[in-house]
């Protein structure tokens, strides 16, 4: 709802159903290995059927265009690189006066308690998380440098810097390299470790193929450690089991690749993820491996279809499966 030519608001919710039908156990967080199989522990059978409704955003939003400068107050989702769309009260303002060169600053609290993809280090997701971004692109360099505070959790910082180099009208090369650093509020140690996560990668598109090659480490040998406040923030990855860089228990250790087309209105993607898990005195290290394909038609401007079937097998035999079929209008 827009008020004149500087505020306006927004307002929006979000329904929450979910149909137990086809689930017959609750799944305990403890789990036991036995016959090549993952059993929960004191799994009870169960009906959840359910359904929420909550507030996903209501705010007041001041832009002014000749400044460059936008504010935005109340319950609303924040991007950065450690907050993918977590949802919460507070405030965001951005001022990009300068060319080429954006400045945010901001401070969230009352998180999404209904959200299972914030980290589980936020006790009773009650921390109040706030930071300062300065963010640049320049032609084809572009890079961001964040700053951010989780209350009573842990400070943490990185970069984000990026290269979009194109060569021709058929032939285009990506590259990005991830630096964040996690120090650990000395209230919850030893519970939680210090870490430094990095992620890299290169990608070539070419006419009408695509490519990406990277490697990422994340977490510590040492234990457990804080990464990003909700799901994977700003961090790339491929694959839709084993890359997380939410929160982390050992060090992670990826390989991953991906290749894909774009034919008209098709699209068709494979990619591959190579996962090792290290600890701290063991010898022993845990491995995994990661295969997704995706499909995907584009009806129209509007209605998109999509899905994709992904599989993980792990060195201890267990294995573990996900598929997503989606038809998404957007109006």
């Amino acid at each position: 709802m827009k008020f004149d030519e500087y505020f306006s608001a927004n307002f929006g919710v979000k329904v929450t159903a979910n149909d137990s039908n086809g689930y017959g156990k609750k799944w305990n967080e403890e789990t036991e290995v036995s016959d090549d199989k993952t059993e929960p522990l004191n799994a009870q059978n169960v009906k959840e059927d359910s359904t929420k409704l909550a507030v996903r955003a209501i705010n007041l939003v001041y832009h002014n265009a000749d400044a460059g400068t936008t504010i935005i107050g109340g319950r609303q989702a924040l991007d950065t690189f450690y907050t993918a769309g977590i949802i919460g009260d507070g405030v965001l303002a951005t001022n990009s006066s300068i060319d080429g060169v954006t400045f945010a600053a901001f401070y969230v609290a009352n998180l999404d308690k209904e959200d299972d993809d914030l980290n589980k280090y936020l006790k009773n997701n009650n921390e109040s998380i706030y930071g300062l971004g300065v963010l640049t692109n320049f032609d084809f360099i572009s890079a961001n440098l964040w700053g951010v505070q989780v209350k009573d959790t842990a400070t943490v910082y990185g970069l984000d810097a990026g290269l979009d180099l194109k060569l021709d009208d058929e032939m285009k090369v990506t590259a990005k390299a991830q630096v964040s650093q996690t120090a650990i509020d000395s209230k919850i140690k030893p519970a939680l470790k210090d870490s430094t996560n990095y992620n890299v990668n290169v990608g070539f598109d070419m006419g009408v193929f695509n490519a990406k090659v990277g490697y990422a480490s994340t977490g510590t040998k040492k234990g457990a450690s804080f990464v990003t406040a909700h799901d994977s923030g700003s961090f790339d990855y491929l694959g839709e089991i084993l890359m997380d860089f939410n929160d982390t228990d050992g060090q992670n250790q990826f390989i991953y690749a991906g290749i894909g087309t774009q034919i008209d209105a098709f699209g068709a993607a494979f990619e591959y993820v190579n996962s090792t898990t290290k600890y701290e005195g063991q010898s022993e290290k845990d491995k995994a491996n990661e295969y997704v394909g995706r499909l995907s038609y584009d009806y129209s401007d509007k209605l998109k279809f999509s899905g994709f079937y992904a599989f993980a097998d792990f060195k201890d035999a267990v294995e573990e499966n996900k598929f997503r079929l989606e038809a998404k209008y957007e109006f």
